[in-house]
């Protein structure tokens, strides 16, 4: 299987993990060398929208591992049962940090069309808590 240094991958071993798995034609292992290897590798990523205007903008964080997830949930102080619902859900989660729009800009559907923009793009599912 994939040998791991510390915490990242050492890049040759995952070369060669993917080699052997080609070579045998096991589809079933390099399907789980590249699950494992995107599980480890992304762990969190921050996602920035802005509108067409500049008048609003919006700024997410996407979850692609759980124990992130948790440590983040933990950090914010959220209560048990929302943390036993976060848990339940398949990733990657999205957190939802921040929608602006400008003043003079609101009511014009701004919004929510950042919201739809990150929604439609991401293909991802809104949980309120």
């Amino acid at each position: 299987m994939v040998k791991k240094s510390g915490n990242v991958f050492s890049f040759w071993s995952w070369l060669e993990s993917i080699v052997i798995a080609m070579k045998d034609n096991n589809k079933k292992l390099l399907k789980l060398i590249i699950k494992e290897t995107l599980t480890e590798t992304l762990q969190s990523k921050n996602i920035d929208i802005e509108s067409e205007d500049s008048n609003g903008s919006l700024s997410a964080n996407v979850h692609y591992n759980m124990n992130r997830l948790m440590n983040w949930a933990e950090k914010e102080k959220l209560s048990t049962d929302t943390k036993e619902k976060l848990s339940k859900l398949p990733l990657p989660v999205a957190i939802l940090k921040n929608v602006w729009v400008d003043e003079e800009a609101r009511g014009q559907g701004i919004g929510s069309e950042l919201m739809s923009k990150f929604l439609m793009k991401r293909k991802l599912l809104l949980v309120s808590y």
